[in-house]
């Protein structure tokens, strides 16, 4: 029998977790685990108190010690994937040594912070599962379209009041200025434009799609905070594509909504069409 193969205590990798944050960090993090769950189930007085701090287990050992546990990698590279953890709030640092010159790091394990991104992983997931029923359900339909032009201010939308099949006039509303206006809030944030700027378009036709007429022009400052909005959530494209159907979809908001892009693009309204797409 080869000595390869797990007489030695193994180091464990968790799939999901390494693709959260990284194989490395995942080895590392999931070691740290296993001696914190050795320390906290001591029956040792002195083990507790030596370990146990501001409602947290501890454990430490120096640099030197931690390669021994992981001596396929180099020292250098070993303290940055322990620095990336601790940039990422996944490891808490601390020293609680009795000599001031003693300079060894004490870690423990934010839980908090790691049950957080399961539970967003777990809500991308889902999420997903949605999307997929949404494009099945929808791959075979028929839609209105709205094509926007690309290579001239001169060319106008015209729109079509899809709900109870009723037209609408044509209007002089030009799409290029809009694409024109986000594009140049983008660079001016430093902000990739491509999620913006078809999300915003997108909510721009389904607005026209299902109310009949054109969403109310905007000043820069209002695209702005839409722009910002989308940029600070994790959603992509897609899932904002759910989000915003469901918005237009649904019935039971009743007829006061307010279908204005500022008053979706918040918190709390995506929040909600959030949890329904779930359910």
């Amino acid at each position: 029998m080869s000595n390869l193969l797990y007489d030695e205590h193994p180091l464990i990798v968790n799939p999901t977790l390494a693709h959260l944050i990284g194989l490395n960090e995942s080895i590392v993090l999931q070691q740290v685990h296993y001696w914190i769950e050795i320390e906290s189930k001591s029956k040792d007085i002195e083990v507790v108190e030596k370990h146990y701090h501001n409602g947290r287990w501890y454990i430490y050992n120096t640099f030197e010690q931690w390669h021994e546990q992981f001596p396929f990698w180099g020292m250098r590279t070993l303290k940055i994937i322990f620095k990336s953890l601790e940039n990422r709030g996944l490891l808490i640092p601390d020293r609680f040594n009795k000599f001031g010159y003693d300079r060894t790091k004490w870690y423990t394990i934010d839980y908090e912070m790691l049950q957080s991104l399961e539970t967003q992983h777990s809500a991308k997931t889902a999420l997903s599962k949605v999307q997929k029923q949404h494009y099945q359900k929808c791959k075979n339909c028929t839609t209105n379209t709205i094509d926007y032009p690309k290579n001239t201010t001169k060319e106008y939308v015209k729109c079509k009041m899809v709900q109870n099949s009723k037209s609408v006039c044509t209007s002089d509303y030009s799409y290029e200025i809009v694409i024109k206006q986000i594009k140049k809030i983008c660079r001016s944030l430093d902000i990739e434009e491509e999620t913006p700027l078809n999300t915003i378009l997108y909510y721009l036709k389904q607005y026209e799609r299902y109310l009949g007429k054109h969403h109310p022009k905007m000043q820069n400052k209002h695209y702005q905070r839409v722009i910002e909005f989308i940029d600070s959530n994790v959603y992509c494209f897609e899932e904002y594509e759910v989000f915003i159907d469901k918005h237009f979809e649904d019935t039971n908001y009743g007829k006061q909504i307010d279908y204005n892009m500022l008053h979706f693009f918040t918190d709390g309204i995506i929040e909600n069409r959030y949890h329904e797409t779930l359910h």
